[in-house]
């Protein structure tokens, strides 16, 4: 089957209609917190426009990435359905990713930008529009945060992505248990490298030795962390496309 925009388009669009009430209380979770931020704040001080930039990056990553992707293949009953729509593959692949990636991001954005205006005004003070503008963009951009972190987020994003369709049921916590699994076996054994022949208890009782240990650890992950968070992003982008086509009712 040759590829079609057209069938993509009309991909798009079914996920957008069959997904919709979800994006509804989605973007009114957000639109409601970030209208009553300036109001929050006066009684939590450190909550502001950059805290509900955290809530935004939770309901992508928790809800819209690793509980909604993928929703056609959840039940066997679905997935006849998704397995038997005229599209490609690589059209359903596309379809979701930009879906979820793009058009959810796009729509609740959106919520939490309007969000910004209503909430200075409901709290009579519009002169804080600006900042709290740049707070969030700041936020949201992570201005703040080393490109290592960033690049962390981001790959992680299409981890959650693939566990969503290949864990059918309960993927955030399958995802997250397996994904701290193996992050637990690659520290381990960083660490044991770092260690050689001193025991991590002779490091905790001699403080140098204990220091010597944690800067270098920590030097060693921050010059690798990026690299290996490219190669992670790109890895389960390309096997969530292959573990698409082979789905079978």
């Amino acid at each position: 089957m040759e590829f079609s925009f057209r069938r993509l388009f009309f991909a798009i669009k079914r996920l957008f209609v069959t997904d919709s009430k979800d994006i509804y209380y989605n973007a009114l979770v957000l639109l409601a917190l970030g209208a009553a931020t300036p109001l929050i704040q006066r009684v939590i001080l450190n909550f502001d426009y950059s805290s509900m930039a955290f809530v935004y990056a939770c309901i992508m990553i928790f809800s819209c990435i690793a509980i909604k992707s993928f929703g056609d293949f959840k039940t066997n009953a679905k997935r006849s359905v998704g397995i038997l729509l005229p599209c490609s593959v690589l059209e359903k692949y596309l379809a979701e990713f930009i879906y979820v990636f793009v058009i959810k991001n796009v729509c609740l954005l959106a919520a939490l930008f309007v969000s910004v205006p209503l909430g200075n005004l409901i709290a009579g003070s519009a002169n804080n529009i600006t900042a709290d503008f740049e707070c969030l963009i700041s936020a949201l951009t992570m201005q703040n945060f080393p490109k290592e972190f960033s690049i962390l987020l981001i790959s992680s994003c299409f981890v959650y992505f693939f566990g969503s369709l290949f864990f059918k049921k309960l993927s955030l916590l399958k995802t997250y248990l397996v994904v701290q699994i193996i992050g637990i076996f690659i520290l381990a054994s960083v660490a044991q490298f770092l260690v050689s022949e001193v025991t991590i208890l002779q490091m905790v009782e001699q403080s140098e030795y204990f220091m010597d240990f944690y800067n270098a650890f920590f030097t060693t992950m921050l010059d690798y962390v990026f690299w290996t968070s490219v190669v992670v992003m790109v890895f389960f982008i390309v096997i969530t496309f292959f573990r698409l086509k082979e789905e079978r009712i």
